[in-house]
């Protein structure tokens, strides 16, 4: 469906650059509102729901559970990120596991950012691709 499409290839050019060009920035205005709980969760929500429709759905009936594997893959691992970076704004700072907080190491989020931005830009241009 297109409209996954549409949103799995947001969310993943949007958490793409915010771990790669927003994190590395030491002061930037853009920052708080980023590290926001609201902006986290909602970005949360989407990049999920995006990334388990995409195993189960994919754009060019294709292979049903193949069909966008690294879109949805890159998605839902950006979410993951996303997801620990939410529980540590609420102040209650609760803990994921620590599989979950490991993605969220700057070195892995620098990788997962890239791979969401490579996989982003790929899917945009070649939709129609297996596994991407």
């Amino acid at each position: 469906m297109l409209p996954f499409y549409f949103l799995s290839v947001v969310t993943n050019l949007v958490m793409g650059f915010i771990l790669v060009v927003i994190d590395k920035q030491k002061e930037n205005s853009y920052k708080s509102f980023f590290n926001d709980s609201t902006f986290l969760l909602i970005s949360t929500i989407l990049a999920s729901i995006s990334g388990v429709f995409k195993l189960l759905d994919p754009i060019a009936g294709g292979l049903p559970i193949l069909g966008d594997f690294f879109p949805a893959l890159t998605g839902i691992a950006g979410a993951l990120v996303f997801l620990n970076r939410y529980f540590k704004s609420l102040p209650q700072q609760q803990s994921l596991p620590s599989a979950i907080e490991f993605l969220d190491t700057p070195a892995v989020s620098s990788i997962i950012g890239i791979a969401c931005l490579t996989v982003g830009i790929l899917h945009m241009l070649f939709a129609q691709a297996p596994l991407l």
